[in-house]
């Protein structure tokens, strides 16, 4: 591991390693809330709306389950710090985001299931590592 990456008296961060995004205080709770909307919101437009649209729009005419095979698959890769497994769960919760903007022609039920999704982990006792 680089010699940055490790802090005296700390564990090593790795990729896959995810505890130091994961709120510990109550002040940092209640700023993860706000990073949940933002993520829900923001992820769901890009992924499931601006990508899907220029897929959609593409040239060469691609089938729609082609469409959310390929966005599912740059969302779970926009999650790579998780490592494989976030990865790989990631791609999957994209497929079931993706089938339930097309089976609603909303993004309104993506954005509050990524939402609670990523709120969950404000809500989760933990504490303070050294």
């Amino acid at each position: 591991m680089p010699f940055f990456l490790q802090k005296k008296g700390k564990a090593p961060v790795t990729i896959g390693n995810i505890d130091f995004f994961m709120p510990h205080t109550r002040h940092e709770r209640i700023w993860f809330v706000f990073v949940a909307i933002t993520a829900g919101i923001c992820e769901e437009l890009i992924f499931r709306g601006a990508l899907t649209y220029f897929l959609f729009e593409l040239p060469v005419e691609l089938p729609l389950w082609t469409i959310g095979l390929l966005v599912s698959i740059l969302f779970g890769m926009a999650h790579l710090y998780q490592g494989i497994s976030g990865i790989v769960a990631t791609s999957f919760l994209g497929v079931i985001f993706f089938i339930l903007f097309i089976g609603t022609g909303s993004l309104l039920l993506p954005i509050i299931l990524h939402f609670m999704m990523d709120v969950r982990f404000a809500l989760m006792p933990r504490t303070k590592t050294v």
